[in-house]
């Protein structure tokens, strides 16, 4: 269909599509309410005290009706129509029945089914032949098929335990399934060993997929946050003040088209079954305010309170699951399961009590939420089945077929894609003046944050398309800014926290800049202090710059050390070891650096000194011929210090001469990555690590991290202190660099800004899946709504050609639809 054949069928739309609009519309004339998704959290901000609100309505031809009626009249002028206030109250009165029918559905599950009280946390699995007689209220409710979807889940409010439980860190994708002996051998040398052949190719390993997704048009989720604005001044008159301000440009933050829908499905037709574990949708909750019968037998007096999971109406409530703490036999035995968490399974707080009285106040304080920040910062909360996650906004799709190993490798770790030309400064607590609704402030604390925990630099922004997580290394970041985290989660708008942080631009410069910090803690620490002393003797110190090509004798005065470009095979062979493994390669990625020859910053910043800016990053290992230009320049006396390189006799602090290098004088430790690198061959990092020790054959690593290493700030770190645990400590170091491995890539993306209705749209939408023939289609899409306060009607104009592109392009449903 082209873009002037679906602008003609748009103009008559289904009778099933002008009823749904009708209901939408009668419910939003009914209670004025406004929406907010999960990407979209700017909010219009009052002039007196900054309050803030979700701005979209869910039948947008109301809401543009309603902005044109507030620009063109005062509150003095604007008269009250009886029509409206007619269909508000009759709205009102049908989304009050849908309550009722909702109430009375899960009640007569509660009163009829006494055993079906949802398990306490502390209970088992539930086993295959108790599985029936043992579900939830809230299981069953859903597989009544009497029961219609009316945009809500009801669940007991003491389903979910407010408080943070520590969980003990757990292997990467990366590390769990190698042998030690593997592990190790293929850290040093790149080679893979015979162990691993064929490895995933019966087991291929299997991705998660997330989205958060709050819809605030819903008047069940959104009275109590309706209760809250109004007694803070109103929200129409906030709103009014936004819009005579010249603010409402923010609306389109809040504003929805469906996408949830067509995001889900083109995941679903992109990648392969084999590929997807569970699907996940975290979604805002709020008590139902609702006469609930009394509460089963033996209950506590709070059990009868009942909580409203917000859910899209187009999803089949036989189909999906809320996410509970015990088991079921039916969400086991399903391939690709579809779980929806509320906020208050993940929003936990670490405030401990007798009875978790103040980590549950404080979980109501912040649910729901409305700021995308702060439920990403309670994702490592998820009780995710895979250790690594897709991440969409709700507008981010995937256009073309993607494997596994475009997103993740059990070899070379998660794959991220960055922009080399957009750079995050750090930018310290109270100095910042970025707007606090957009997401510059919040990336700029998150590089601060970096730099006290790594060193000061710059790092790049991520592409703004989908993201790869490693869910074990997500929690590991919630150890270790868990109170930056919180405060973030406290937020329940954007903006409204004195710091808040963008959570996946830390966990993935996290990633990076751990990787280089266990680099050099394997050289400088592991391997150079052989006795393991926490002191250099001058031995060691001799044995060291040996090591670096440096005869000691020449260290005192020794002039600039010139690192020529590592040349390397690593990537090129990556696609012959996935091979052996039994993965497919990449197909819509290509692979662009590994952390198995690096660090991968290494002349990124223009300005670093004594390191040469890369005309191309990530640089390329591969030049058909050395270059005779350097990458870097190594001052030895600089990074190391006199007391070091005098080789007097005396000790000289191991702790202290790795921060030097790694954190005070950042450039030194990015230079010697790179003298290592090359030193260590064409391929592996074996000039990193020490010398091989006779040891037991162990089935699997334990998870290793350094002593201190969950600090927030390099100062506070003794990194002197020998990691414990099995395994020699070779293995160790190796596991450690493993554990932090990743790969950079670029895939065909675009990023599409919405800013007008009309024919234009639709052509661009057509580009996408038929671009020129110079332009490869993108893999990665986002649909991003730039329009600034649209009429009533190219609100309806966009939602049309959108509607039309989304079904033409993914006309498939996804398994969970009605």
């Amino acid at each position: 269909m082209t873009a002037a054949q679906r602008e003609a069928s748009a103009e008559a739309p289904s009778s099933s599509s002008r009823d749904s609009t009708a209901a939408s519309s009668t419910e939003t004339l009914a209670l004025t309410v406004f929406s907010a998704n999960s990407e979209d959290d700017a909010e219009c901000e009052d002039g007196q005290d900054g309050a803030t609100e979700p701005l979209l309505a869910r039948d947008k031809t109301a809401f543009g009706a309603d902005l044109d009626e507030e620009k063109a009249l005062t509150a003095a002028q604007r008269p009250r129509s009886r029509w409206r206030m007619v269909l508000r109250l009759l709205g009102a009165v049908l989304i009050f029945g849908l309550l009722i029918v909702v109430s009375a559905a899960f009640i007569r599950f509660l009163v009829r089914h006494p055993h079906a009280a949802v398990p306490s946390v502390d209970l088992p699995p539930i086993s295959d032949s108790t599985a029936n007689s043992a579900l939830s209220c809230t299981q069953q409710y859903l597989l009544d098929t009497s029961n219609a979807n009316v945009g809500v889940i009801p669940f007991p409010s003491t389903l979910y335990d407010p408080v943070l439980r520590p969980r003990p860190l757990e292997h990467t994708l990366s590390t769990e399934d190698w042998p030690a002996r593997c592990l190790e051998q293929y850290v040093a040398s790149g080679v893979l060993c015979d162990d691993l052949n064929g490895r995933w190719k019966d087991k291929p390993p299997k991705l998660d997929v997330i989205w958060t997704w709050v819809n605030g048009s819903s008047a069940e989720l959104m009275a109590d946050w309706r209760n809250e604005v109004a007694a803070d001044a109103g929200w129409r008159r906030k709103l009014r003040r936004a819009v005579q301000a010249g603010a409402a440009a923010v609306v389109k933050h809040f504003r929805e088209h469906g996408e949830l829908r067509y995001s889900v499905r083109s995941v679903i037709a992109s990648l392969p079954d084999s590929s997807l574990s569970t699907i996940h949708l975290v979604v805002g909750d709020t008590p139902a305010y609702s006469p609930f019968a009394p509460p089963p037998p033996n209950a506590a007096p709070s059990a009868n309170a009942t909580r409203f999971a917000q859910i899209p109406r187009w999803l089949d409530l036989p189909k999906i699951e809320l996410s509970e703490p015990a088991s079921t036999a039916r969400s086991l035995a399903r391939r690709t399961a579809l779980l929806v968490h509320p906020h208050s399974e993940l929003f936990r707080s670490s405030q401990i009590d007798g009875d978790g009285t103040r980590a549950a106040e404080w979980r109501s304080s912040a649910v729901p939420s409305f700021n995308s920040l702060a439920i990403e910062s309670q994702l490592p909360n998820l009780p995710s089945t895979a250790q690594t996650a897709l991440y969409l906004n709700d507008d981010f799709f995937l256009m073309r077929n993607l494997a596994f190993t475009d997103l993740d490798s059990p070899l070379s770790g998660p794959v991220f894609r960055m922009q080399r030309d957009l750079l995050v400064g750090g930018v310290a607590p109270g100095t910042s003046t970025d707007d606090p609704d957009g997401e510059w402030k919040g990336l700029g604390y998150s590089n601060w944050l970096l730099d006290q925990r790594f060193g000061e630099r710059k790092r790049p922004y991520l592409v703004h398309v989908a993201k790869t997580i490693s869910m074990p290394l997500l929690r590991e970041v919630q150890e270790v800014f868990h109170k930056e985290l919180s405060a973030t989660a406290e937020a329940r708008f954007r903006g409204k926290a004195t710091n808040e942080v963008q959570p996946l631009f830390l966990a993935t410069m996290y990633i990076i800049e751990r990787h280089r910090e266990a680099l050099l803690w394997s050289f400088l620490v592991a391997r150079s202090d052989a006795d393991q002393s926490g002191t250099y003797s001058v031995s060691e110190r001799r044995a060291l710059l040996a090591d670096l090509g440096v005869h000691p004798a020449d260290a005192p005065h020794f002039p600039l050390l010139s690192i020529p470009r590592p040349r390397r095979d690593t990537v090129r062979a990556l696609a012959a070891d996935h091979a052996k493994a039994g993965l497919l390669n990449p197909l819509e990625t290509t692979t662009e650096f590994s952390s198995h020859d690096g660090y991968a910053f290494l002349g990124l910043e223009p300005k670093m000194p004594f390191v040469y800016p890369s005309k191309e990053w990530p640089a390329s290992p591969l030049s058909a011929a050395p270059s005779s230009d350097p990458i870097c320049v190594l001052d030895i006396k600089t990074c190391f210090g006199d007391d070091f390189v005098s080789l007097d006799e005396g000790e000289v602090d191991v702790s202290a001469v790795f921060k030097r290098v790694a954190f005070e004088q950042t450039q030194c430790g990015d230079c010697l990555i790179a003298l290592l690198v090359g030193k260590s061959g064409s391929r592996g990092l074996e000039a990193f690590l020490p010398e091989e020790e006779e040891a037991a054959e162990m089935d699997e690593m334990p998870v290793v991290t350094l002593p201190g290493s969950m600090k927030t700030s390099w100062q506070e770190v003794d990194y002197s202190a020998p990691p414990g645990g099995p395994g020699t400590l070779r293995q160790k170091t190796a596991a450690l660099i493993q554990r932090y491995s990743y790969t950079l890539g670029s895939s065909p993306s675009s990023f599409q800004s919405i800013s007008y209705a009309g024919p234009s749209l639709s052509t661009r939408l057509d580009q996408l899946v038929h671009p020129p023939s110079d332009t490869a289609p993108p893999a990665f899409v986002a649909l991003n709504d730039d329009i600034e306060v649209p009429s009533s009607d190219a609100l309806r104009d966009i939602d049309r050609r959108l509607q039309a592109w989304f079904e033409e392009t993914w006309p498939e449903k996804s398994p969970w639809e009605q």
